[in-house]
């Protein structure tokens, strides 16, 4: 009992371990917070048929955590989307209702990250922050 009494008179914030350990805990939490705040991508996105009939178009500014993919962005839009799973990821068969070889040859949605055409599944290009993605359908 007496060194239990003396573990509590030496309790001062300068001297307790405990306290010294919450208050590293106050700083790394602070410290996650920021890096979570700095872990996100903010992007633009556009979705355009004008090569068709123009009936589908749309657009959002989303903001997401790292690791967010050219299909997150897509739904981002808000606008109805028919996709599938296949053995190479996530196909993307019609957007806003405009499906693929709705007209002669290899109509159909391809994307582009920052101009340049990316001849991959949507969900395995992962967005970095200022991307700009644009969802457009070919004839």
């Amino acid at each position: 009992e007496g060194s239990a009494s003396w573990v509590v008179a030496s309790r001062s914030p300068a001297r307790d371990p405990s306290a010294a350990g919450a208050a590293t805990k106050y700083a790394d939490t602070a410290m996650r917070a920021t890096e979570s705040a700095a872990a996100t991508v903010t992007v633009s996105v556009s979705v355009d048929s004008s090569a068709a009939d123009g009936r589908v178009s749309g657009g959002a500014n989303p903001t997401f955590e790292q690791g967010a993919t050219v299909y997150d962005a897509l739904m981002a839009c808000g606008l109805s989307v028919n996709a599938s799973s296949t053995p190479l990821g996530i196909y993307v068969s019609a957007i806003g209702g405009l499906a693929e070889k709705e007209y002669p040859g290899e109509s159909g949605w391809k994307f582009s990250v920052n101009g340049e055409v990316i001849m991959r599944a949507c969900d395995s290009v992962v967005l970095q922050d200022g991307d700009v993605v644009r969802w457009f359908y070919v004839r």
